[in-house]
């Protein structure tokens, strides 16, 4: 079984930040083409979906950086959270 450092999978964390974004941007489309066509059901259960990836992403964002400021000494995780929304 492989281990992970903390730090790496800080770095992991924040790259998984990218993926979220474009998941959230889908869902936001998507959730435009279903009331377009009238799917009020299907629009807000893609709105749920999408507000469940805007916190991901936050506790992700938060995670990496606390991790990275744990592993480089205390390097700055403002830039980490002023990616937020």
């Amino acid at each position: 079984m492989e281990h992970t450092s903390l730090a790496s999978l800080g770095k992991q964390y924040a790259a998984d930040v990218e993926n979220l974004d474009q998941m959230i941007t889908a869902c936001k489309e998507r959730r435009r083409f279903a009331i377009a066509g009238g799917n009020s059901k299907e629009a807000q259960r893609l709105e749920r979906l999408a507000e469940m990836h805007t916190q991901q992403r936050r506790d992700l964002i938060t995670l990496a950086g606390l991790l990275r400021h744990y592993y480089d000494g205390g390097a700055d995780t403002e830039n980490a959270t002023e990616r937020e929304d």
